[in-house]
């Protein structure tokens, strides 16, 4: 098994330098090679900010509706309605077809049907 992975190893490493080395193209390949490796730390910096601020947002979304659940018992129905509504606004072609009403916490949807 050993002789296998040898063989495999031999062949894909002589592979990268016939790819590399090519008198034809081997230059431009490595120039290619070059730019990337000098791109490398850019795009790790990049990478690593874009998961910074993502995991910053999540956390900040995670307190707050832990702090929700926690301490607000009480929902006023105008915020009720706006949540109701946001949420419609993902789910259905046409929200503005849809009435959305509160009362004391109770959610009433009406408006036309599919027909018209």
């Amino acid at each position: 098994m050993n002789r296998w992975i040898a063989m495999l190893t031999g062949a894909g490493f002589g592979a990268g330098a016939m790819y590399i080395l090519d008198p034809d193209l081997g230059a431009r390949r490595r120039a290619l090679v070059q730019d990337q490796f000098e791109r490398l730390p850019h795009t790790c910096q990049h990478a690593a900010s874009v998961t910074a601020r993502d995991l910053k947002n999540r956390t900040i979304g995670f307190v707050s509706e832990a702090r929700a659940r926690l301490f607000e018992d009480h929902v006023d129905n105008e915020v009720l309605v706006d949540r109701v509504r946001s949420k419609l606004g993902f789910l259905v072609r046409h929200p503005s077809a849809i009435e959305v009403q509160a009362e004391q916490g109770r959610i009433i949807l009406s408006g036309a049907g599919p027909g018209g």
